[in-house]
């Protein structure tokens, strides 16, 4: 019994959502390598991964593993990992007892920073291939289509 596998031009271009995915990994990919090129401290894909916005200084690990799209244990052992290279702090939840919630480093919150900032240099690379105008009609139409389906939007 022979079957052939079908290749991605069968399905004609990708929908919008492989295009967003692929332009947000090619964004991922220059920003980490920026980061790493900097960073005093080696980091690891899936560590630097916690350090995309909104961020998680204040979250609970199952909060972080959410944002992340990682399983709770695999969380706690990359949380594990930035605390032993001083980037965050795991306590004590103030309401539950039970509960952690993870804190940012001073060296924590330089990187995030860092990101934020080098991530906005990478914007302006595609403001220059793609023109101000034209991005500034992405975002708000990405902005249009998270709203339509009820999802946070961050502030204009």
């Amino acid at each position: 019994m022979s079957s052939t596998a079908a290749s991605p031009t069968d399905f004609g271009p990708p929908a919008i959502g492989g295009l967003l995915r692929m332009a947000w990994r090619a964004h991922r990919d220059r920003l980490f390598e920026r980061m790493t090129e900097h960073g005093d401290a080696p980091l690891t894909r899936a560590q630097f991964e916690l350090f995309r916005w909104p961020g998680i200084d204040g979250m609970r690990p199952t909060e972080v593993a959410e944002l992340a799209g990682l399983s709770k244990q695999a969380v706690n052992d990359t949380l594990g990992e930035l605390e032993r290279l001083g980037y965050a702090e795991r306590h004590p939840h103030p309401q539950d007892g039970r509960a952690r919630i993870v804190r940012l480093t001073e060296r924590g919150r330089a990187l995030h920073q860092a990101t934020h900032t080098a991530s906005v240099e990478l914007e302006a690379e595609w403001v220059a291939a793609v023109g101000a105008a034209r991005l500034a009609v992405l975002r708000s139409t990405l902005m249009d289509m998270l709203a339509a389906w009820g999802d946070e939007v961050p502030e204009r």
